[in-house]
């Protein structure tokens, strides 16, 4: 899986594999794709094309960062399900490249395959290294064990690329309240082939009183730990993590709103005072919406989810099948140990992604 949010250099080079004739120049071809990558539609015009001019007669390799040129090409709608069911993700599509190679005598050689791969609006860490495509597992987060609330919904991110599905279990404990048999459930038989990801929508409400829900993904498992919060109404938070998928994050504790408003002003002279006038008067006012919210006790090993919230593009709220834009405000995390702080607990503040007044 490309990951587009870093560089991805595709290196050429400057004499042909074929031939071993140094080039005059190359072009580079780049298809982008929804669907299977049997797919590719290669009878069309490249969506990009790009030219090297071989200036210095080099024998060497060129660099071509594709990632900025592709990266804005992927439409993710937001999923929508319901009970325990799987979703497309829409979350990845194909790029597929190809390189012509010009000769010294201005012939161009046949179109020769670079490489094809999946990509998503991802991002690796700096110190993985460069032209990161491989994922860790079949489960596309980091963290094995959640806690979530009684009216979560958690989004489980699953990665099927080339339609291979790995085999997925779910049951609550200890009463198996919620359960999921792949072999036999007719919805992932349904899944269109060409999606390189699904979601897995839990609704963790169908759990009222089992203690924890378990999901194995092709032998890795994931735990949610149906948590009960009777003082504060816990909130769903939902953003892009670094593997380019939607991840589920609850609060659970205090939670403070705020309002910051901006306008204009103008002084008038069009009455006085006594008679109910407006010496300065105000317009082009809106006002913006924020929180702030506590997270409740967490494992030592969630600080890694916390960083990738507050780097994620794209954050929302979710509550009852709708999804409100937010921006994450915090701008900086003092990451605690249980060696240290013993209690785990961040506060995150966040603003809605709109003005209160609409003004669109």
């Amino acid at each position: 899986m490309l990951r587009t949010l870093s560089p991805y250099n595709i290196i050429t080079p400057y004499v042909s594999p074929a031939t071993g004739v140094q080039c005059l120049s190359y072009k580079l071809q780049i298809w982008l794709f929804n669907g299977a990558l049997a797919g590719v539609p290669i009878g069309e015009l490249p969506l990009y094309e790009i030219t090297k001019k071989n200036t210095g007669g080099s024998t060497g390799t060129d660099n071509v960062n594709i990632s900025n040129i592709i990266s804005d090409y992927i439409e993710q709608p937001l999923p929508v399900g319901s009970t325990i069911e799987f979703i497309d993700g829409n979350a990845m599509w194909w790029v597929y490249v190809r390189v012509i190679y010009t000769q010294p005598n201005s012939v161009a050689e046949p179109p020769a395959f670079l490489f094809s791969e999946l990509y998503s609006r991802s991002y690796s860490y700096t110190m993985e290294g460069q032209n990161v495509v491989t994922v860790p597992n079949d489960i596309l987060l980091n963290g094995r064990e959640f806690k979530v609330s009684r009216s979560s919904v958690f989004l489980l991110p699953i990665y099927t690329p080339d339609n291979t599905v790995p085999t997925v279990t779910l049951d609550s404990f200890p009463s198996s309240e919620i359960s999921l048999n792949p072999v036999s459930d007719p919805m992932l038989m349904q899944r269109k082939s060409a999606e390189g990801s699904q979601y897995l929508w839990i609704d963790c409400s169908l759990a009222p009183t089992d203690q924890y829900i378990t999901v194995d993904v092709g032998g890795q498992e994931v735990v949610l730990l149906l948590t009960d919060e009777w003082k504060y109404e816990p909130i769903d938070i939902v953003f892009y993590n670094k593997y380019g998928h939607l991840q589920t994050l609850t609060f659970f504790k205090e939670f403070k709103k705020d309002l910051n408003v901006t306008n204009e002003q103008y002084k008038s002279s069009g009455g006085q005072p006594l008679a109910g006038k407006h010496q300065y008067v105000n317009f082009n006012s809106n006002g913006r919406e924020g929180f702030k919210v506590q997270s409740g006790w967490q494992a030592e090993e969630m600080n890694d989810i916390f960083l990738q919230l507050l780097v994620s593009e794209s954050v929302w709220s979710y509550s009852e099948g709708i999804y409100t834009p937010l921006t994450v405000e915090s701008k900086a995390l003092s990451f605690k140990t249980q060696k240290i702080d013993r209690l785990i607990q961040y506060e995150i503040y966040f603003k809605y992604a709109f003005d209160m007044i609409n003004n669109i």
